[in-house]
């Protein structure tokens, strides 16, 4: 399977020689992973190729060693064939286009579950002063509830007010 931001980036990346050494060695199960990025997502190169390949274990088996052999050799074939990738314009506004609408909506979910978190926050703080105004006396409930009225009205005030010189 292969994930690419634009089919061009892929056709570049996966030639002839890399096809048909993927197709022969899909089976093997040698390969179990081939990540080329220019996201700075494992360290900060301007281009990374990250492959994770299944060693043969064994001394005996001279096949699997030899498609080891050859997988390992695309590998390396691959890392020139990916430092000599060139987008085109168009594919490169294309990719930033949707790397830009990616982060936004990344962007939005992180802050609707912060948005979340401080009204749940907001919530409990809420719940606990009206379970401690519940364990109040009659009496300190009146007191809690002028000291309250009294702010509020102090908060209103301040909101109408202007300061003039």
């Amino acid at each position: 399977m292969i994930l690419a931001e634009h089919d061009e980036i892929a056709n570049q990346l996966i030639d002839p020689k890399v096809g048909s050494s993927l197709i022969n060695m899909g089976s093997s199960g040698m390969l179990l992973e081939l990540h080329i990025t220019d996201q700075k997502t494992y360290n900060t190169m301007p281009l990374m190729l990250r492959a994770v390949l299944r060693v043969p274990i064994g001394e005996n088996n001279k096949e699997e060693d030899e498609q080891f052999h050859q997988l390992f050799q695309m590998a390396i074939y691959m890392v020139d064939l990916v430092a000599g990738v060139r987008l085109s314009p168009t594919v490169s506004a294309k990719c930033e286009k949707s790397r830009k609408k990616q982060k936004q909506a990344e962007a939005s979910i992180k802050k609707e579950a912060l948005e979340e978190s401080k009204m749940e926050a907001r919530r409990e703080t809420d719940r606990l002063e009206r379970e401690r105004v519940k364990r109040m006396t009659p009496a300190e409930q009146a007191k809690y509830e002028d000291k309250k009225a009294k702010k509020e009205t102090q908060k209103m005030k301040s909101k109408h007010m202007k300061i003039m010189k």
